[in-house]
């Protein structure tokens, strides 16, 4: 959950199988809240066979954007481009119109490995955005650090590989390989300057 000072606009991510994932945000401090639903789920389907649940429950049907490719929202970041959702499994998301509607970034969806990324013990997550401007940083568990100079158009991995060596035989199935992938970032916070610290 994050929020805007200034407006008082606050939003909230969260989201399961059962329901899809989503943003909701309020206009009023908290009072009210209007959902813009991202994915669908296990609960969508089954509404769309059960004309009794969806009678009481009040359940609407609809295509959300992202069909059910998420399942949850696990960060929020407001940006002057714009208000930034990290989603499980990986993926960036922007929102132009303070959480209305969302676009996917292409690049990250794009990068050449996605596939090989272990999940962490949480899933395939992406649950660390930092920056502002053309430099963001960006925390996936279990695929490592990634940054982007040129506000998110392109990524790079920023995994620390010094000791490689040390885990060049891992017994766990989730352990890095090659000294580059399943580095499982838990935290990443901005220390000041050009730092960042995982």
């Amino acid at each position: 959950m994050v929020g805007d000072p200034a407006t008082g606009r606050l939003w909230a991510g969260g989201g399961s199988d059962w329901t899809g994932a989503g943003v909701w945000r309020s206009e009023d401090g908290g009072a009210n809240w209007q959902l813009a639903k991202l994915s669908s789920g296990l609960a969508d389907e089954w509404a769309v066979n059960a004309p009794d649940f969806t009678a009481t429950s009040g359940w609407q049907a609809g295509e959300p954007p992202f069909g059910d490719a998420l399942q949850a929202i696990w960060s929020l970041h407001p940006a002057p481009q714009g208000l930034y959702a990290g989603a499980k499994p990986a993926g960036l998301f922007l929102s132009r119109d303070g959480g209305a509607t969302w676009e996917k970034n292409a690049a990250l969806a794009d990068f050449s490995e996605p596939y090989t990324w272990n999940p962490g013990a949480a899933g395939l997550t992406l649950h660390t955005f930092l920056g502002n401007g053309d430099r963001l940083w960006l925390g996936i568990s279990a695929a490592g650090a990634f940054a982007s100079e040129d506000g998110g158009a392109s990524w790079e991995r920023r995994n620390r590989l010094s000791n490689a060596g040390e885990q060049s035989h891992p017994d766990h199935p989730a352990a890095p390989c090659g000294g580059d992938i399943g580095r499982c970032v838990h935290n990443m916070q901005g220390a000041g300057g050009d730092l960042i610290y995982q």
